[in-house]
Protein backbone atom coordinates (compact mmCIF):
# COMPACT_ATOMS: atom_id res chain seq x y z
CA UNK A 1 0.00 0.00 0.00
CA UNK A 2 1.32 3.42 -0.97
CA UNK A 3 -0.17 6.50 0.61
CA UNK A 4 0.58 9.86 2.15
CA UNK A 5 1.12 10.58 5.86
CA UNK A 6 -0.37 14.01 6.52
CA UNK A 7 1.29 16.60 8.74
CA UNK A 8 0.58 20.06 10.04
CA UNK A 9 2.14 22.56 7.65
CA UNK A 10 0.31 24.28 4.80
CA UNK A 11 2.16 25.79 1.84
CA UNK A 12 1.39 27.16 -1.62
CA UNK A 13 -1.23 25.46 -3.79
CA UNK A 14 1.30 24.17 -6.25
CA UNK A 15 3.40 22.88 -3.38
CA UNK A 16 0.48 20.91 -2.01
CA UNK A 17 -1.55 20.28 -5.15
CA UNK A 18 1.38 18.52 -6.70
CA UNK A 19 2.33 17.04 -3.36
CA UNK A 20 1.58 13.89 -5.23
CA UNK A 21 -1.73 15.46 -5.96
CA UNK A 22 -3.38 13.87 -2.92
CA UNK A 23 -3.32 10.95 -0.55
CA UNK A 24 -2.22 7.97 -2.62
CA UNK A 25 -3.74 4.51 -2.32
CA UNK A 26 -2.43 1.78 -4.61
CA UNK A 27 -1.47 -1.78 -3.91
CA UNK A 28 2.18 -2.77 -3.85
CA UNK A 29 3.03 -5.69 -6.10
CA UNK A 30 4.33 -8.88 -4.52
CA UNK A 31 8.05 -9.12 -3.94
CA UNK A 32 10.04 -11.44 -6.14
CA UNK A 33 13.14 -11.57 -3.97
CA UNK A 34 13.68 -14.76 -1.98
CA UNK A 35 16.07 -12.83 0.26
CA UNK A 36 13.34 -10.49 1.46
CA UNK A 37 10.78 -13.31 1.79
CA UNK A 38 13.21 -15.38 3.80
CA UNK A 39 14.03 -12.37 5.95
CA UNK A 40 10.33 -11.85 6.66
CA UNK A 41 9.81 -15.52 7.56
CA UNK A 42 12.79 -15.52 9.91
CA UNK A 43 11.23 -12.76 12.02
CA UNK A 44 7.79 -14.27 12.67
CA UNK A 45 8.58 -14.65 16.35
CA UNK A 46 9.15 -10.91 16.74
CA UNK A 47 5.75 -9.52 15.77
CA UNK A 48 6.90 -9.24 12.16
CA UNK A 49 3.37 -10.04 10.98
CA UNK A 50 2.32 -6.56 12.08
CA UNK A 51 2.32 -4.28 9.08
CA UNK A 52 4.99 -1.57 9.14
CA UNK A 53 5.33 1.67 7.19
CA UNK A 54 8.34 3.38 5.71
CA UNK A 55 7.60 7.11 5.53
CA UNK A 56 9.75 8.51 2.69
CA UNK A 57 10.11 12.29 2.77
CA UNK A 58 11.92 13.92 -0.17
CA UNK A 59 11.68 16.69 -2.82
CA UNK A 60 9.96 14.31 -5.22
CA UNK A 61 8.56 17.04 -7.47
CA UNK A 62 11.40 19.54 -7.36
CA UNK A 63 13.41 18.24 -10.30
CA UNK A 64 16.69 18.22 -8.35
CA UNK A 65 19.10 15.39 -7.62
CA UNK A 66 17.54 14.37 -4.32
CA UNK A 67 14.10 14.33 -5.93
CA UNK A 68 15.13 12.27 -8.95
CA UNK A 69 16.80 9.73 -6.70
CA UNK A 70 13.74 9.58 -4.45
CA UNK A 71 11.37 9.00 -7.38
CA UNK A 72 13.50 6.11 -8.59
CA UNK A 73 13.68 4.71 -5.07
CA UNK A 74 9.91 4.77 -4.57
CA UNK A 75 9.27 3.08 -7.91
CA UNK A 76 11.76 0.36 -6.97
CA UNK A 77 10.38 -0.12 -3.46
CA UNK A 78 6.84 -0.22 -4.80
CA UNK A 79 7.81 -3.31 -6.79
CA UNK A 80 9.98 -4.84 -4.08
CA UNK A 81 8.61 -4.51 -0.55
CA UNK A 82 6.14 -7.30 0.35
CA UNK A 83 2.71 -5.72 0.68
CA UNK A 84 1.73 -8.19 3.36
CA UNK A 85 4.14 -6.58 5.80
CA UNK A 86 5.01 -3.11 4.45
CA UNK A 87 3.32 0.10 3.33
CA UNK A 88 5.03 3.15 1.84
CA UNK A 89 3.98 6.67 2.84
CA UNK A 90 5.36 9.57 0.82
CA UNK A 91 5.62 13.29 1.53
CA UNK A 92 7.02 16.21 -0.46
CA UNK A 93 9.80 17.66 1.67
CA UNK A 94 13.03 19.60 1.38
CA UNK A 95 12.33 21.90 -1.58
CA UNK A 96 9.52 23.62 -3.45
CA UNK A 97 7.68 21.99 -6.31
CA UNK A 98 8.91 22.66 -9.86
CA UNK A 99 5.62 22.63 -11.70
CA UNK A 100 7.21 22.30 -15.13
CA UNK A 101 9.12 19.25 -13.96
CA UNK A 102 6.00 17.78 -12.36
CA UNK A 103 4.04 18.18 -15.57
CA UNK A 104 6.79 16.51 -17.56
CA UNK A 105 6.70 13.26 -15.58
CA UNK A 106 5.70 10.18 -17.60
CA UNK A 107 2.13 8.99 -17.31
CA UNK A 108 2.98 5.75 -15.52
CA UNK A 109 4.81 7.69 -12.81
CA UNK A 110 2.00 10.21 -12.53
CA UNK A 111 -0.41 7.28 -12.15
CA UNK A 112 1.73 5.99 -9.29
CA UNK A 113 1.68 9.39 -7.61
CA UNK A 114 -1.92 10.40 -8.31
CA UNK A 115 -4.96 9.89 -6.09
CA UNK A 116 -7.13 7.05 -7.23
CA UNK A 117 -10.18 9.33 -7.16
CA UNK A 118 -11.02 10.48 -10.70
CA UNK A 119 -12.67 13.58 -9.22
CA UNK A 120 -9.40 14.74 -7.67
CA UNK A 121 -7.53 13.93 -10.88
CA UNK A 122 -9.97 16.02 -12.90
CA UNK A 123 -9.70 18.90 -10.44
CA UNK A 124 -5.93 18.91 -10.81
CA UNK A 125 -5.99 19.12 -14.58
CA UNK A 126 -8.84 21.61 -14.62
CA UNK A 127 -6.85 23.79 -12.26
CA UNK A 128 -3.78 23.59 -14.49
CA UNK A 129 -5.84 24.77 -17.46
CA UNK A 130 -7.28 27.62 -15.41
CA UNK A 131 -3.81 28.63 -14.29
CA UNK A 132 -2.81 29.18 -17.90
CA UNK A 133 -5.94 31.22 -18.67
CA UNK A 134 -6.37 33.49 -15.67
CA UNK A 135 -4.35 36.46 -14.55
CA UNK A 136 -1.64 35.75 -11.99
CA UNK A 137 -3.21 37.82 -9.21
CA UNK A 138 -6.63 36.22 -9.56
CA UNK A 139 -5.05 32.78 -9.82
CA UNK A 140 -3.13 33.23 -6.59
CA UNK A 141 -6.32 33.53 -4.54
CA UNK A 142 -7.87 30.61 -6.39
CA UNK A 143 -4.75 28.57 -5.60
CA UNK A 144 -5.04 29.31 -1.90
CA UNK A 145 -8.72 28.32 -1.81
CA UNK A 146 -8.05 25.11 -3.70
CA UNK A 147 -5.13 24.32 -1.44
CA UNK A 148 -7.17 24.73 1.72
CA UNK A 149 -9.99 22.55 0.40
CA UNK A 150 -7.58 19.84 -0.63
CA UNK A 151 -5.67 19.98 2.63
CA UNK A 152 -8.82 19.84 4.76
CA UNK A 153 -9.85 16.59 3.06
CA UNK A 154 -6.60 14.76 3.90
CA UNK A 155 -6.68 12.58 7.00
CA UNK A 156 -4.47 9.57 6.38
CA UNK A 157 -2.23 8.67 9.31
CA UNK A 158 0.77 6.49 10.14
CA UNK A 159 1.22 4.33 13.22
CA UNK A 160 4.42 5.86 14.67
CA UNK A 161 5.53 2.85 16.70
CA UNK A 162 5.60 0.79 13.48
CA UNK A 163 6.98 3.48 11.15
CA UNK A 164 10.51 4.05 9.87
CA UNK A 165 10.93 7.66 8.77
CA UNK A 166 13.41 8.50 6.01
CA UNK A 167 14.37 12.17 5.59
CA UNK A 168 15.84 12.23 2.08
CA UNK A 169 17.28 15.73 1.78
CA UNK A 170 20.04 17.96 3.01
CA UNK A 171 20.05 18.05 6.83
CA UNK A 172 19.11 21.74 7.00
CA UNK A 173 15.61 20.65 5.98
CA UNK A 174 15.24 18.20 8.86
CA UNK A 175 12.98 19.22 11.74
CA UNK A 176 15.39 18.15 14.51
CA UNK A 177 13.79 19.96 16.17
CA UNK A 178 13.32 22.70 13.55
CA UNK A 179 14.28 23.03 9.89
CA UNK A 180 16.59 25.86 8.89
CA UNK A 181 14.01 27.06 6.36
CA UNK A 182 10.33 26.59 5.62
CA UNK A 183 9.55 23.14 4.27
CA UNK A 184 7.29 20.21 5.02
CA UNK A 185 8.65 18.84 8.33
CA UNK A 186 10.68 15.65 8.48
CA UNK A 187 10.37 13.74 10.67
CA UNK A 188 6.66 14.58 10.31
CA UNK A 189 5.14 16.31 13.31
CA UNK A 190 3.28 14.01 15.67
CA UNK A 191 0.32 14.44 17.97
CA UNK A 192 1.55 12.69 21.09
CA UNK A 193 -2.04 12.17 22.29
CA UNK A 194 -2.73 9.71 19.45
CA UNK A 195 -0.83 7.17 17.43
CA UNK A 196 -1.17 8.93 14.06
CA UNK A 197 0.11 12.07 12.36
CA UNK A 198 -3.26 13.63 11.58
CA UNK A 199 -3.18 16.44 14.15
CA UNK A 200 -0.76 19.21 14.96
CA UNK A 201 2.01 19.72 17.46
CA UNK A 202 4.83 22.22 17.35
CA UNK A 203 7.81 20.08 18.29
CA UNK A 204 9.23 16.78 17.11
CA UNK A 205 9.58 14.05 19.71
CA UNK A 206 12.98 12.40 19.61
CA UNK A 207 13.18 8.64 19.11
CA UNK A 208 14.67 6.10 21.48
CA UNK A 209 14.19 3.28 19.02
CA UNK A 210 17.71 1.93 19.16
CA UNK A 211 16.80 0.50 22.56
CA UNK A 212 13.25 -0.40 21.74
CA UNK A 213 11.40 2.91 21.43
CA UNK A 214 7.87 1.51 21.75
CA UNK A 215 6.20 4.66 23.13
CA UNK A 216 2.99 5.78 21.46
CA UNK A 217 3.48 8.92 19.38
CA UNK A 218 7.20 8.33 18.84
CA UNK A 219 8.64 7.33 15.50
CA UNK A 220 10.19 3.89 15.66
CA UNK A 221 13.31 4.92 13.76
CA UNK A 222 14.63 7.96 11.91
CA UNK A 223 16.97 7.64 8.92
CA UNK A 224 18.71 10.57 7.26
CA UNK A 225 19.54 10.07 3.57
CA UNK A 226 22.02 12.71 2.47
CA UNK A 227 25.40 13.50 0.87
CA UNK A 228 27.72 16.41 0.12
CA UNK A 229 29.99 17.48 -2.73
CA UNK A 230 33.11 18.95 -1.07
CA UNK A 231 35.88 17.62 1.16
CA UNK A 232 34.04 18.36 4.43
CA UNK A 233 30.58 18.80 5.89
CA UNK A 234 28.86 22.17 6.38
CA UNK A 235 28.71 23.83 9.78
CA UNK A 236 25.64 22.77 11.71
CA UNK A 237 25.29 19.38 10.09
CA UNK A 238 26.85 17.36 12.92
CA UNK A 239 24.15 18.18 15.47
CA UNK A 240 21.42 17.38 12.95
CA UNK A 241 23.03 14.11 11.89
CA UNK A 242 23.30 13.02 15.52
CA UNK A 243 19.54 13.49 15.99
CA UNK A 244 18.89 10.64 13.55
CA UNK A 245 19.14 6.95 14.42
CA UNK A 246 21.35 6.33 11.40
CA UNK A 247 22.57 8.02 8.22
CA UNK A 248 22.50 6.55 4.70
CA UNK A 249 25.04 7.87 2.20
CA UNK A 250 25.36 6.72 -1.43
CA UNK A 251 29.08 5.87 -1.64
CA UNK A 252 32.11 4.82 0.34
CA UNK A 253 33.59 8.25 -0.47
CA UNK A 254 30.83 9.83 1.59
CA UNK A 255 31.02 7.31 4.39
CA UNK A 256 34.68 8.15 4.87
CA UNK A 257 33.90 11.86 4.67
CA UNK A 258 31.20 11.62 7.33
CA UNK A 259 33.14 9.30 9.62
CA UNK A 260 36.24 11.47 9.68
CA UNK A 261 34.13 14.44 10.74
CA UNK A 262 34.54 15.08 14.46
CA UNK A 263 31.71 14.31 16.87
CA UNK A 264 29.43 12.36 14.54
CA UNK A 265 28.09 9.54 16.72
CA UNK A 266 25.34 8.23 14.44
CA UNK A 267 25.96 5.04 12.47
CA UNK A 268 26.76 5.77 8.79
CA UNK A 269 25.85 3.14 6.20
CA UNK A 270 26.39 3.00 2.44
CA UNK A 271 23.17 2.55 0.46
CA UNK A 272 23.57 3.08 -3.28
CA UNK A 273 21.37 4.93 -5.74
CA UNK A 274 19.49 3.30 -8.59
CA UNK A 275 17.95 4.29 -11.89
CA UNK A 276 14.92 3.07 -13.84
CA UNK A 277 16.87 1.15 -16.49
CA UNK A 278 13.62 0.16 -18.18
CA UNK A 279 12.79 3.76 -18.88
CA UNK A 280 16.38 4.84 -19.58
CA UNK A 281 16.75 2.15 -22.22
CA UNK A 282 18.47 2.85 -25.57
CA UNK A 283 16.45 0.11 -27.25
CA UNK A 284 13.15 1.80 -26.37
CA UNK A 285 14.12 5.44 -26.81
CA UNK A 286 13.35 7.47 -29.92
CA UNK A 287 16.10 9.70 -31.34
CA UNK A 288 15.68 13.45 -31.51
CA UNK A 289 14.17 14.50 -34.83
CA UNK A 290 15.61 18.00 -35.09
CA UNK A 291 18.82 19.70 -33.92
CA UNK A 292 18.88 23.48 -33.67
CA UNK A 293 16.85 26.58 -32.94
CA UNK A 294 17.57 26.29 -29.24
CA UNK A 295 15.97 28.47 -26.58
CA UNK A 296 18.90 30.84 -26.00
CA UNK A 297 20.88 31.01 -29.21
CA UNK A 298 18.71 30.13 -32.23
CA UNK A 299 21.60 30.35 -34.69
CA UNK A 300 23.40 27.39 -33.15
CA UNK A 301 22.76 23.88 -34.31
CA UNK A 302 24.20 20.40 -34.61
CA UNK A 303 24.24 18.59 -37.92
CA UNK A 304 22.60 15.16 -37.69
CA UNK A 305 25.86 13.55 -38.81
CA UNK A 306 28.05 15.35 -36.26
CA UNK A 307 29.81 13.41 -33.53
CA UNK A 308 27.92 14.70 -30.52
CA UNK A 309 29.18 15.09 -26.97
CA UNK A 310 26.45 15.64 -24.37
CA UNK A 311 26.61 17.32 -20.97
CA UNK A 312 23.68 17.68 -18.56
CA UNK A 313 23.99 19.91 -15.52
CA UNK A 314 22.69 22.81 -13.46
CA UNK A 315 24.47 26.02 -14.48
CA UNK A 316 26.76 26.54 -11.49
CA UNK A 317 30.52 26.62 -10.89
CA UNK A 318 30.59 23.15 -9.32
CA UNK A 319 29.65 21.55 -12.63
CA UNK A 320 32.78 22.80 -14.39
CA UNK A 321 31.23 24.46 -17.44
CA UNK A 322 34.17 26.88 -17.35
CA UNK A 323 36.43 23.87 -17.99
CA UNK A 324 34.21 21.94 -20.38
CA UNK A 325 33.35 24.58 -22.98
CA UNK A 326 36.88 26.06 -23.41
CA UNK A 327 38.35 22.53 -23.52
CA UNK A 328 35.91 21.57 -26.27
CA UNK A 329 36.65 24.66 -28.35
CA UNK A 330 40.40 24.37 -27.87
CA UNK A 331 40.33 20.70 -28.84
CA UNK A 332 38.37 21.17 -32.05
CA UNK A 333 38.77 24.84 -32.97
CA UNK A 334 42.39 25.50 -32.20
CA UNK A 335 44.17 27.49 -29.52
CA UNK A 336 47.69 28.32 -28.46
CA UNK A 337 48.59 24.63 -28.20
CA UNK A 338 46.36 23.32 -30.99
CA UNK A 339 46.51 25.37 -34.16
CA UNK A 340 43.46 24.01 -35.94
CA UNK A 341 41.67 26.60 -38.04
CA UNK A 342 38.39 24.90 -38.91
CA UNK A 343 35.22 25.12 -36.90
CA UNK A 344 33.90 22.32 -34.75
CA UNK A 345 30.96 21.81 -37.04
CA UNK A 346 33.27 21.68 -40.01
CA UNK A 347 35.14 18.97 -38.12
CA UNK A 348 31.83 17.21 -37.59
CA UNK A 349 31.83 17.62 -33.80
CA UNK A 350 29.15 19.21 -31.64
CA UNK A 351 28.73 19.78 -27.89
CA UNK A 352 25.12 19.59 -26.68
CA UNK A 353 24.51 21.15 -23.26
CA UNK A 354 21.23 20.55 -21.45
CA UNK A 355 21.12 22.88 -18.47
CA UNK A 356 18.77 24.07 -15.78
CA UNK A 357 19.19 27.70 -14.83
CA UNK A 358 18.35 27.55 -11.08
CA UNK A 359 18.26 31.26 -10.21
CA UNK A 360 20.38 32.07 -13.27
CA UNK A 361 18.89 33.95 -16.22
CA UNK A 362 19.70 33.15 -19.87
CA UNK A 363 21.67 36.38 -20.28
CA UNK A 364 24.07 35.28 -17.57
CA UNK A 365 24.59 31.92 -19.28
CA UNK A 366 25.21 33.55 -22.64
CA UNK A 367 27.63 35.97 -21.02
CA UNK A 368 29.62 33.07 -19.61
CA UNK A 369 29.65 31.28 -22.96
CA UNK A 370 30.83 34.39 -24.82
CA UNK A 371 33.60 34.87 -22.28
CA UNK A 372 34.75 31.27 -22.75
CA UNK A 373 34.73 31.81 -26.51
CA UNK A 374 37.04 34.81 -26.17
CA UNK A 375 39.36 32.91 -23.84
CA UNK A 376 39.64 29.89 -26.13
CA UNK A 377 40.00 31.93 -29.34
CA UNK A 378 42.86 34.22 -28.37
CA UNK A 379 44.83 33.43 -31.53
CA UNK A 380 41.77 33.53 -33.76
CA UNK A 381 40.24 36.89 -32.96
CA UNK A 382 38.85 37.20 -36.48
CA UNK A 383 36.28 34.55 -35.61
CA UNK A 384 33.42 36.55 -34.15
CA UNK A 385 31.34 35.12 -31.32
CA UNK A 386 28.34 35.07 -33.63
CA UNK A 387 30.03 32.48 -35.86
CA UNK A 388 28.79 28.93 -35.58
CA UNK A 389 30.56 27.41 -32.60
CA UNK A 390 29.32 23.84 -32.46
CA UNK A 391 27.77 24.32 -29.01
CA UNK A 392 24.03 23.79 -28.65
CA UNK A 393 22.36 25.01 -25.45
CA UNK A 394 19.05 23.44 -24.40
CA UNK A 395 16.84 23.81 -21.35
CA UNK A 396 13.33 23.11 -20.16
CA UNK A 397 13.18 19.62 -21.68
CA UNK A 398 10.70 17.04 -20.54
CA UNK A 399 12.12 13.72 -19.39
CA UNK A 400 10.93 12.15 -22.63
CA UNK A 401 12.79 14.78 -24.66
CA UNK A 402 15.89 14.37 -22.52
CA UNK A 403 15.89 10.61 -23.12
CA UNK A 404 15.68 11.32 -26.85
CA UNK A 405 18.72 13.59 -26.58
CA UNK A 406 20.70 10.83 -24.83
CA UNK A 407 19.62 8.45 -27.59
CA UNK A 408 20.91 10.82 -30.26
CA UNK A 409 24.46 11.51 -29.03
CA UNK A 410 27.72 9.58 -29.01
CA UNK A 411 29.34 10.30 -25.63
CA UNK A 412 28.70 12.03 -22.31
CA UNK A 413 31.14 14.39 -20.58
CA UNK A 414 30.90 16.34 -17.33
CA UNK A 415 34.11 17.63 -15.63
CA UNK A 416 32.37 18.26 -12.30
CA UNK A 417 34.34 19.50 -9.31
CA UNK A 418 32.31 17.39 -6.90
CA UNK A 419 29.18 15.24 -6.85
CA UNK A 420 27.00 13.63 -4.25
CA UNK A 421 26.22 10.91 -6.77
CA UNK A 422 26.09 12.33 -10.29
CA UNK A 423 22.77 11.19 -11.70
CA UNK A 424 23.39 12.39 -15.30
CA UNK A 425 26.42 10.07 -15.49
CA UNK A 426 24.20 7.14 -14.61
CA UNK A 427 21.49 8.24 -17.03
CA UNK A 428 24.12 8.24 -19.78
CA UNK A 429 25.45 4.84 -18.72
CA UNK A 430 21.96 3.38 -18.68
CA UNK A 431 21.53 4.72 -22.23
CA UNK A 432 24.69 2.87 -23.32
CA UNK A 433 26.97 5.91 -23.67
CA UNK A 434 30.66 6.17 -22.80
CA UNK A 435 31.05 8.62 -19.92
CA UNK A 436 33.83 11.07 -19.01
CA UNK A 437 33.64 11.64 -15.23
CA UNK A 438 35.96 13.39 -12.81
CA UNK A 439 37.96 10.89 -10.77
CA UNK A 440 36.75 12.22 -7.40
CA UNK A 441 33.66 12.07 -5.18
CA UNK A 442 30.38 10.29 -5.97
CA UNK A 443 30.86 9.05 -9.57
CA UNK A 444 33.89 6.95 -8.58
CA UNK A 445 31.41 4.46 -7.10
CA UNK A 446 30.18 3.42 -10.55
CA UNK A 447 32.32 4.96 -13.32
CA UNK A 448 35.49 2.99 -14.10
CA UNK A 449 38.01 2.91 -16.91
CA UNK A 450 36.25 -0.25 -18.11
CA UNK A 451 32.84 1.37 -18.59
CA UNK A 452 33.98 4.97 -19.15
CA UNK A 453 36.82 7.45 -18.88
CA UNK A 454 38.01 8.79 -15.52
CA UNK A 455 39.25 12.36 -15.84
CA UNK A 456 42.27 13.00 -13.59
CA UNK A 457 42.44 15.98 -11.25
CA UNK A 458 45.39 18.21 -10.48
CA UNK A 459 44.44 18.27 -6.80
CA UNK A 460 41.91 19.89 -4.48
CA UNK A 461 41.36 23.66 -4.57
CA UNK A 462 39.41 26.18 -2.53
CA UNK A 463 35.78 26.00 -3.63
CA UNK A 464 35.42 29.76 -3.01
CA UNK A 465 31.89 29.30 -1.74
CA UNK A 466 30.64 32.09 0.50
CA UNK A 467 28.28 29.75 2.32
CA UNK A 468 31.02 27.14 2.92
CA UNK A 469 34.30 28.93 3.71
CA UNK A 470 37.38 26.71 3.64
CA UNK A 471 35.73 23.89 1.70
CA UNK A 472 37.70 22.30 -1.10
CA UNK A 473 36.74 20.34 -4.18
CA UNK A 474 38.47 18.78 -7.18
CA UNK A 475 40.29 20.68 -9.90
CA UNK A 476 39.68 18.64 -13.09
CA UNK A 477 42.66 18.55 -15.46
CA UNK A 478 41.66 20.67 -18.47
CA UNK A 479 44.52 19.46 -20.68
CA UNK A 480 43.64 15.85 -19.91
CA UNK A 481 40.03 16.61 -20.81
CA UNK A 482 41.05 17.99 -24.21
CA UNK A 483 43.06 14.83 -24.88
CA UNK A 484 40.12 12.65 -23.87
CA UNK A 485 37.70 14.52 -26.13
CA UNK A 486 40.01 14.09 -29.10
CA UNK A 487 40.64 10.44 -28.26
CA UNK A 488 36.93 9.61 -28.00
CA UNK A 489 36.21 11.41 -31.26
CA UNK A 490 39.02 9.56 -33.04
CA UNK A 491 38.17 6.12 -31.62
CA UNK A 492 34.38 5.89 -31.54
CA UNK A 493 34.46 2.09 -31.56
CA UNK A 494 36.21 2.02 -28.19
CA UNK A 495 33.59 4.42 -26.89
CA UNK A 496 30.80 2.15 -28.09
CA UNK A 497 32.38 -0.82 -26.30
CA UNK A 498 32.65 1.14 -23.07
CA UNK A 499 29.04 2.28 -23.46
CA UNK A 500 27.85 -1.30 -23.83
CA UNK A 501 29.75 -2.24 -20.69
CA UNK A 502 28.23 0.75 -18.89
CA UNK A 503 24.71 -0.40 -19.77
CA UNK A 504 25.53 -3.92 -18.56
CA UNK A 505 26.90 -2.60 -15.24
CA UNK A 506 23.77 -0.53 -14.65
CA UNK A 507 21.53 -3.54 -15.26
CA UNK A 508 23.54 -5.75 -12.93
CA UNK A 509 24.37 -3.29 -10.16
CA UNK A 510 22.40 -0.05 -10.32
CA UNK A 511 18.90 -0.66 -11.63
CA UNK A 512 16.26 0.68 -9.25
CA UNK A 513 15.03 -2.87 -8.67
CA UNK A 514 18.49 -4.00 -7.62
CA UNK A 515 19.04 -1.03 -5.30
CA UNK A 516 15.51 -1.37 -3.91
CA UNK A 517 16.40 -4.89 -2.76
CA UNK A 518 19.32 -3.44 -0.80
CA UNK A 519 17.04 -0.81 0.76
CA UNK A 520 14.43 -3.45 1.59
CA UNK A 521 17.07 -5.48 3.38
CA UNK A 522 18.12 -2.39 5.36
CA UNK A 523 14.51 -1.78 6.38
CA UNK A 524 14.07 -5.40 7.40
CA UNK A 525 17.27 -5.18 9.45
CA UNK A 526 15.95 -2.11 11.28
CA UNK A 527 12.55 -3.67 11.93
CA UNK A 528 14.10 -6.90 13.14
CA UNK A 529 16.40 -5.06 15.55
CA UNK A 530 13.54 -2.98 16.92
CA UNK A 531 11.37 -6.05 17.46
CA UNK A 532 14.21 -7.89 19.20
CA UNK A 533 14.83 -4.91 21.49
CA UNK A 534 11.14 -4.54 22.29
CA UNK A 535 10.80 -8.23 23.08
CA UNK A 536 13.78 -8.02 25.42
CA UNK A 537 12.27 -4.97 27.15
CA UNK A 538 8.93 -6.75 27.55
CA UNK A 539 10.59 -9.82 29.06
CA UNK A 540 12.59 -7.61 31.42
CA UNK A 541 9.42 -5.83 32.53
CA UNK A 542 7.81 -9.16 33.35
CA UNK A 543 10.59 -10.08 35.76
Amino acid sequence: MLWRCSSASVFSEIYLLLLFFSCIAILLSDIHSNDIKDSSKSNTNNNVNEKWTVSWNAPFLSGNGYGSEALSTIVGLNATLPNQTWSIAINQHGDSVNIEFARSLPENLIDLLTVSSQRQYDLIHRHQREQEQEQEQEQEQHDKDFEQNLWDNQAVGCTPERTIVVCHSEPGAWSVPNAAYETEPCPPILDTTTTTTTTTTTTTTSSSSSSGGNQKGVWSYKVGRTMFETDRLPDGWVDRLNQMDEIWVPTQFHRELFERTNNIHTNVRVVGQGIDSNRWDPEKAKPLQQWGGDWMDPHQHCHPDDFKFLSVFKWEARKGHDILIPAFWEAFYGSDDNDATTTANANGVCLVIVTSLYHTDPEHVLGDVERYWVQSSSRNEHRAYEDTKGVLLLSGLSEEELISVYKSVDAFVLPSRGEGWGRPYMEAMSMGLPVVATNWSGPTAFVTNENGYLLPITGLVDAELEAFPGHKWANPDKKALKRLLLHIRNDPEEGRRKGQRARQDVLELWSHERVALDIAQELERIRRNINVARKAEAEEDEL
